[in-house]
């Protein structure tokens, strides 16, 4: 990994959000992006999700809101596709030559 001094030239730099479960197995927050632009987010060029997890039981979980979708009790392949594309379709808010890509991925230790 590579620490960039200037937000700009991390632009296209993969972005890691670590979601850590409570005692009950669930963990609430909200993500906030945009490309940096000054007052872009005026003309609605950002990412603003609130997101929702649980870990269900076995290997199933609950994704819900991350991307307006709610993925409860599919198993987590599911849930994850689900995710992707719903994400993908939030992005077209953003400006044309910045739009993050997701990826999500099941941790050994869930």
């Amino acid at each position: 990994m590579s620490l960039r001094r200037a937000a700009p030239l991390a632009l296209k730099d993969p972005i890691t959000l670590v979601v850590a479960l409570s005692n009950d197995r669930s963990a609430s927050g909200t993500l906030y992006l945009d490309n940096g632009e000054p007052f872009n987010h005026n003309k609605g060029e950002f990412l603003y999700k609130p997101f929702y997890f649980k870990k269900d039981h076995g290997q199933s979980f609950t994704i819900a809101h991350v991307v307006k979708a709610k993925a409860a009790h599919q198993d987590a392949e599911n849930a994850v596709t689900d995710a992707q594309t719903k994400i993908k379709e939030s992005n077209s808010n953003l400006s044309k030559d910045w739009g993050p890509e997701w990826e999500f991925k099941k941790l050994d230790c869930l």
